[in-house]
């Protein structure tokens, strides 16, 4: 099952200067960039998103996965998740998920910071 990460209009907005109190500017976390990659059906690949946050706040991972209005309809379930503190990803590809599966890792400081970055995991 995959953790999704909603997204609610003014909140968190990229690039946001939003405060936490007087004075107090907050500046987003910034995620490293995910290179595509591939893995074949049956195997489980792991990825670790990362991010630094110029404040030092605390983190908090997630991961969107792009899916057909179809699928979703069918019940379909991509096999993955992703641990909100630590940012380590799994996903296990099953046939409906080739020949490409798009993700999007997002990460939160708690204060209204957010980054996002997407890529394309090929299943041969």
């Amino acid at each position: 099952m995959l953790v999704l990460a909603a997204w609610l209009p003014g909140c968190g907005d990229e690039g946001s200067d939003d405060t936490t109190g007087p004075g107090s500017l907050n500046h987003p976390p910034v995620l490293a960039l995910q290179p595509d990659t591939s893995v074949a059906v049956g195997d489980t690949l792991y990825l670790q998103a990362s991010a630094t946050d110029q404040d030092g706040d605390a983190l908090l991972y997630g991961v969107i996965v792009r899916q057909t209005f179809e699928e979703i309809s069918d019940g379909y379930l991509v096999q993955g998740g992703i641990h909100a503190a630590t940012g380590l990803f799994w996903f296990r590809p099953q046939v409906l998920d080739r020949p490409t599966r798009e993700f999007w890792f997002t990460v939160d400081d708690l204060r209204a910071g957010r980054d996002t970055t997407g890529f394309v995991v090929a299943v041969p």
